[in-house]
């Protein structure tokens, strides 16, 4: 019960801090190729339907891509199918499936925008548990309270208007399998470096 409140605290004073920093402007450059792509579908998304291939990637590239006079039409050729690679910006699809998602509600831009505040919310969560499993007593609880402060009340958190993907997802990743490893082989750090 006391880590609920306390994630409660740390995520309430991060609203706090968040509020009126989502855009309310149309989509930018970037944020239109996105969710241009995320129209184009999970499937699509995922099995990259409409890419080019490799070879008529590399074959383009090494007769254009070396003369820059030539990038304009680069960029016509990227922009005249419906490859979703190039407008994920050749990121990945699991991004988009959330992008999909959250494009089949049909929410404004502001709202598409706040969407994406769940990533800092579930990263701020494996960093808190994470802590603790690492850490022991009132160490672990410290030690958990500032990395997830730290993290959840970073500028680059709570400032970004773009729905660009965040380092979140690539935390998560790597958070969630560390902890797991620890559970399964019973070490804790804090005993290790004792």
């Amino acid at each position: 019960m006391k880590h609920a409140a306390v994630l409660a605290i740390l995520i309430a004073v991060a609203f706090g801090m968040s509020r009126g920093k989502v855009n309310h402007v149309p989509y930018g450059y970037d944020e239109a190729d996105y969710m241009f792509a995320a129209e184009l579908g999970m499937a699509n998304n995922w099995l990259d339907s409409g890419s080019m291939s490799i070879a008529d990637f590399i074959s383009v590239g090494r007769k254009r891509g070396s003369d820059s006079s030539q990038q304009a039409g680069l960029s016509a050729l990227a922009r005249s199918g419906t490859d979703p690679v190039v407008y994920r910006h050749w990121h990945g699809p699991l991004y988009f499936f959330w992008l999909t998602a959250v494009d089949k509600l049909g929410l404004n831009e502001h709202d598409t925008r706040a969407s994406f505040l769940i990533f800092p919310l579930l990263t701020v969560c494996a960093i808190y548990f994470g802590t603790l499993r690492l850490f022991e007593g009132l160490e672990g609880q410290i030690a958990a309270i500032l990395a997830s402060a730290m993290f959840l009340w970073s500028p680059i958190q709570l400032e970004s208007s773009e729905i660009a993907p965040s380092t979140c997802s690539r935390c998560q990743m790597k958070l969630i399998p560390a902890n797991r490893l620890r559970s399964v082989t019973g070490s804790r750090a804090g005993r290790a470096w004792s």
